[in-house]
């Protein structure tokens, strides 16, 4: 493996949601767009992925980019993209990494066949959070479908939070002020910043 004179050490992942583009006008890119002013760095990546990314691809780039040294890694993700977060978190398990935090916005679970996608409308799906995830924060709706579905760890020593409920439609969640205050509030312990005031574009009004 070649080594990088310069490692990325600190990872943030934003995963936006089904019909959501790296460059569209919605929450999440707003949010990639903050944490991105605010933390990126020579040691530090703010990623904006699609939800059907290809995950191993990923996992193996921040590997490669560590430099097999221990880094911190957290993942946001939205609808598909919070299904996605878990995804990429199994890859990750794959080269033995641990993912520092996750969280879940309205989290919808996505079937790897078209087929079964029924299941993102059945609220008795369940999410299942891998054994290498520390901690999970997450928020969910029930005023229309989808919504999103309960997490399960795989493992006692996930801590999966309380979640919290917002009080808007599924299509508006990730824009949540609620939802980015605790981004950023659960990113700088992990990313080593001191402050915990929010910093993004949305007023408080917006919950």
């Amino acid at each position: 493996m070649i080594k990088h004179s310069l490692p990325i050490h600190r990872w943030i992942y934003v995963i936006p949601g089904f019909l959501q583009t790296r460059g569209g006008d919605n929450g999440m890119v707003a949010l990639w767009k903050s944490l991105h002013m605010l933390y990126s760095d020579y040691s530090t990546r703010v990623e904006l992925a699609h939800w059907n990314s290809d995950w191993r691809a990923h996992a193996e780039c921040i590997i490669r980019m560590c430099d097999d040294q221990p880094g911190k890694i957290v993942i946001a993700g939205y609808s598909w993209g919070g299904y996605s977060s878990t995804v990429l978190a199994r890859e990750l398990a794959k080269h033995g990494r641990k993912v520092d935090l996750m969280i879940l916005c309205d989290a919808v679970y996505r079937h790897n066949y078209w087929l079964g996608n029924w299941r993102a409308m059945c609220p008795m799906s369940k999410i299942k959070i891998p054994a290498n995830v520390k901690v999970v924060s997450w928020f969910n709706q029930r005023i229309n479908f989808p919504r999103g579905h309960r997490l399960t760890p795989e493992s006692d020593t996930t801590k999966i939070n309380k979640p919290t409920e917002l009080m808007r439609k599924h299509q508006k969640c990730d824009e949540s002020y609620l939802f980015h205050r605790e981004v950023f509030r659960k990113c700088h312990p992990v990313m080593g910043r001191n402050s915990t005031k929010y910093r993004g574009n949305f007023a408080r009004r917006s919950l």
